[in-house]
């Protein structure tokens, strides 16, 4: 596609259905509670064994 004012060459604008989106997303969920268990594991540990604020 060109652009009508200076000839550019403009690429089609194409967006995926919500559906397409979130079963692309679904994978990383493991991910992210795997982090957010360990990073609430880790917070634990500093406080209870280190002795951190």
């Amino acid at each position: 596609m060109i652009d009508a004012a200076g000839g550019i060459a403009v690429p089609v604008k194409r967006r995926l259905k919500t559906s397409v989106t979130m079963a692309y997303g679904f994978g990383s969920v493991a991910y992210g509670a795997k982090d957010a268990a360990f990073g609430t594991f880790l917070l634990i540990y500093y406080n209870q064994v280190l002795g951190l604020n």
